[in-house]
């Protein structure tokens, strides 16, 4: 058996319609009639209320994921966009780095190419330098100074330098020399008033020919 308690919650659960049964009860059925169509015309304004308000609140909410739809399409087509001009951008410059690491080997070759040469050019300008400052060179260069005064003045004497040089140099002032005591010699030759017949020796002595004068220097010379 359920005891009291059990039953009292039973009760309250149960829906409560002894109310509308007591208003009801002793009306006449159009009456009723009446009052259950007006329940259920209010019943059905609320329903169609509450249908609007979603529909409205569906509206809105369409509306609003086209516009983020829209907006959000624009920022990725311009994101695309972007992307797109980055890329090219990105291409030229690569391309412009390729072209400067071109123009780069191309000049480090030029210049690799230059310092080769300028180094040559130092090295002559050193090998020069050191020619024209050397001892030998001003030497050289004395002696054809002196060779020149020589070939203008035909009656200069040699110097003791002269005589003991190179045998090569030797041979070769030899050579001058004696074309130009040649030269000399035939302009003019020292020829003496003979004297008298007796004095065969002075006569001998004084009186000497081209050849003679040409082999007397060259036995001095050696």
């Amino acid at each position: 058996m359920m005891d009291c308690e059990n039953l009292k919650k039973l009760l309250y659960a149960l829906p409560v319609t002894q109310p509308y049964l007591m208003v009801l009860a002793g009306q006449r059925p159009e009456v009723i009639f009446e009052i259950c169509s007006r329940a259920i015309s209010f019943w059905t304004y609320q329903v169609h209320q509450e249908i609007m308000f979603q529909e409205y609140v569906s509206t809105k909410v369409k509306e609003r994921s086209q516009q983020l739809e829209k907006y959000y399409e624009n920022i990725f087509q311009k994101t695309r966009n972007e992307l797109d001009n980055v890329r090219q951008q990105l291409e030229g410059t690569r391309n412009e780095l390729e072209a400067s690491k071109k123009r780069a080997a191309e000049l480090s070759e030029k210049l690799k190419e230059r310092i080769r040469q300028h180094e040559k050019l130092q090295y002559l300008y050193e090998a020069l330098r050191r020619k024209f400052i050397s001892p030998s060179f001003f030497e050289k260069q004395n002696k054809e100074e002196k060779l020149a005064k020589k070939t203008q003045d035909p009656f200069t004497m040699s110097t003791a330098s002269e005589i003991i040089c190179h045998q090569g140099e030797r041979k070769s002032h030899r050579s001058k020399r004696s074309s130009l005591y040649n030269q000399v010699e035939k302009d003019f030759v020292l020829r003496p008033v003979p004297t008298p017949k007796e004095d065969n020796i002075d006569q001998a002595l004084w009186n000497f020919s081209s050849q003679e004068c040409s082999n007397i220097e060259k036995n001095l010379l050696q």
